[in-house]
């Protein structure tokens, strides 16, 4: 029987062999345990490495979501207005920035429809219908031939430019203008052979045959005063304000805009609420013991964090102007903030408040530079995240080159103790032998 190392118990074992005089597993176990610890120091720097890349994943990711923060600072458009409805589902309001405060009541009789007609049964879509002619829809020619389908005709009629859809419904032709109100209502003008009239579009006089839903324009009325659209969404009634219609209503909807400061204080607010989020997850990741302990990136980022307290807006304003200051009580470096003084500044100048802390030169943009130097995509962090895979790429290619030499050295005990006990093995079978051979000899002398 051969020779043949195996994992049993987590021990290696020289099976197909063995002799009385050595244990040889043991030699074999403690010879490719020695060769194993060889690895040990770079396995270790792996896990070490490992352990640190991921503080470093989760203080990118906690100082990201400052970074964030400041982001949505500096996107903020305070410009835009708050619009609340007495009546939900009935109309939306969009004000942009240059509308103008103020109550709206709102009612709509009609909305603007398109307009669809249907044709007659022609008992099937797929078949042939075999019409051979030339229509006009809405202006615009379209052949019809022999081998064409009902399915074909629509194809054509979507595929083309008709300013009209079609569909099929019950082995029907469906037309649909393409846009509502009453001067978007389909035009059709039969061939010579009558082929609309024989699809069921037409009458005999021209006019359609089937009407499911007439063209008509939108009727509304915005504080009394009667309007009419061709479309549902209107942008030319109130100045800076789209206004789409959604259903009719028998009552009046009361529609009021208004500026959006409590949107703006409470993105001061959520800001604050980050950055002294932030100020606590700094200690966590630095105390003593701690992967990041006095390393240069943390304490930068803490630094540039500071910086807040010392922007100063376009006009000259500070932050503690708004009610925004370090807690000298709380003494950790977080911020604390009037919420009355903040909201009187808004009142006094909106303007002066969104220059503060919104747009391309204010508090958001100022810190969101700074931040991003360190937690962007190409920021200092990120860098040292590639740096130690890059560390812990090159161990796995040791350990792998390593694994490699592990097996060739394993065959080679192998082959060593496979042919030591060979060797034990031929001294057993000469040392039974001469045994047998000193018995025999002893037991001729006692006979004599």
């Amino acid at each position: 029987m051969a020779a043949e190392l195996t994992r049993f118990d987590n021990t290696t074992r020289l099976m197909g062999m063995s002799n009385s005089l050595f244990n040889t597993n043991d030699l074999v176990e403690a010879e490719l345990q020695i060769l194993d610890l060889q690895a040990e120091p770079k396995r270790n720097q792996k896990t070490l490495l490992t352990e640190e890349q991921a503080v470093w994943k989760n203080f990118k990711t906690d100082f990201s979501a400052l970074t964030e923060a400041f982001t949505n600072l500096r996107f903020f458009k305070m410009g835009e207005k708050e619009v609340s409805y007495s009546k939900e589902g009935v109309v939306s309001f969009k004000a942009d920035t240059t509308a103008q405060q103020g109550e709206y009541s709102l009612k709509v009789n009609k909305l603007a429809e398109k307009q669809q007609i249907a044709g007659a049964d022609m008992g099937t879509t797929d078949e042939a219908l075999g019409k051979e002619d030339t229509v006009k829809l809405n202006g615009v020619e379209l052949e019809i031939t022999s081998d064409m389908s009902l399915r074909d005709i629509v194809n054509k009629i979507n595929g083309g430019s008709y300013n009209a859809s079609a569909s099929i419904i019950s082995n029907r032709l469906v037309l649909t203008s393409k846009e509502t109100g009453s001067q978007n209502q389909l035009s059709l003008e039969d061939g010579a052979k009558g082929s609309l009239e024989s699809l069921g579009l037409l009458n005999s006089d021209g006019t359609f045959a089937n009407e499911l839903r007439a063209a008509q324009d939108a009727e509304f009325s915005i504080n009394g005063i009667s309007l009419t659209s061709s479309t549902n969404s209107i942008s030319d009634a109130i100045e800076g304000v789209t206004i789409d219609l959604k259903n009719t209503s028998t009552e009046e909807v009361r529609i009021s805009v208004d500026s959006n400061k409590d949107a703006s204080i409470k993105a001061v607010e959520e800001m604050i609420t980050a950055y002294n989020k932030a100020v606590m997850q700094f200690q966590k990741y630095t105390e003593k013991g701690t992967y990041l302990q006095g390393q240069s990136i943390p304490l930068n980022v803490r630094r540039e964090m500071t910086q807040i307290s010392s922007f100063s807006s376009e006009t000259g304003s500070y932050l503690f102007q708004y009610g925004i200051e370090v807690d000298g009580t709380a003494k950790d470096g977080t911020l604390k903030f009037d919420k009355t003084k903040l909201e009187k500044m808004y009142d006094e100048n909106p303007e002066k408040f969104e220059s503060m802390f919104f747009g391309q030169k204010g508090l958001g943009k100022y810190m969101e530079e700074k931040m991003l130097r360190y937690t962007g995509e190409t920021g200092t962090i990120s860098g040292k995240i590639d740096g130690l895979q890059k560390s812990i790429d090159s161990i796995d290619e040791s350990l792998e080159q390593f694994e490699q030499y592990y097996e060739n050295q394993k065959n080679t005990i192998l082959n060593k103790y496979a042919a030591f006990e060979s060797t034990l093995a031929g001294l057993n079978s000469t040392m039974d032998y001469m045994t047998a051979q000193l018995s025999s000899l002893t037991g001729s002398s006692k006979k004599d």
